[in-house]
């Protein structure tokens, strides 16, 4: 039969996430989630314009018009927000700094801010390296996040104490993922064809609705580390 200190050194082996809090993470978790809620109303409200139009036109259009300084501050206000919640999850616990969750969601947030730095190809123009970065970051961002979040969630899937906070966090990664092999389908069956997809394929909302349910990611990241007990 083991001896008391044995079990105990083996419960601990046992845990796949740090024992020690490194702070108050509830302040920090607060502010970045008000900061994601403040950047994506200021995108919402580009889309409210009269000359929007949020059905064909991607959310980085708007870095090619007047409106571009509103656009770029949204990204950076979500970009910030994002990074703060990441400190958050770290410090409680939830999550450790060099952890392969922790490297998606730093993706997330380097890819929202290549965005705001090098904007989208202007066709009016041409192709430029801009717009090959601006393709890079969006990438980095868009697949960061959900891979992020499924990461981080699945340790906690079956603990009791976070399991609520887990399994949302994880099925809004998931549904995140599940945007993308629509568009696939359509740039693999028409791209060949040389068919013009994106006049009829509704870019801009589909890019909405994959922004919208990567956000709510975020925001149900930084609610579990501002609600959850400390890992003691």
């Amino acid at each position: 039969m083991p001896t008391e200190p044995e079990r105990t050194a083996a419960a601990a082996a046992s845990r796949p996430l740090p024992e020690r809090v490194l702070g108050a993470a509830a302040p920090l978790s607060a502010i970045g989630t008000v900061l994601v809620l403040a950047g994506i109303a200021l995108l919402g409200l580009l889309d409210l314009l009269p000359t929007s139009a949020p059905l064909f036109r991607t959310i980085s259009h708007y870095a090619l018009t007047d409106q571009r300084w509103v656009f770029d501050s949204a990204l950076l206000i979500l970009a910030a927000g994002s990074a703060v919640i990441l400190v958050g999850l770290v410090r409680k616990g939830l999550t450790r700094a060099a952890s392969p969750a922790a490297v998606f969601l730093a993706m997330w947030v380097i890819g929202l801010v290549m965005v705001v730095v090098f904007p989208k190809h202007d066709w009016s123009v041409g192709p430029s390296l801009s717009g090959d970065i601006h393709r890079v970051g969006s990438a980095l961002a868009f697949f960061g996040l959900p891979i992020a979040a499924m990461l981080l969630a699945r340790p906690w899937l079956t603990e009791v104490a976070s399991r609520g906070f887990a399994r949302t966090v994880w099925w809004l990664g998931l549904v995140s993922l599940l945007w993308f092999p629509p568009i696939v389908a359509v740039i693999a069956y028409y791209g060949p064809l040389g068919a013009r997809w994106w006049e009829f394929f509704p870019l801009g909302l589909w890019e909405r609705g994959l922004a919208l349910t990567e956000v709510l990611a975020v925001v149900a990241l930084g609610c579990w580390a501002h609600f959850a007990k400390p890992n003691k």
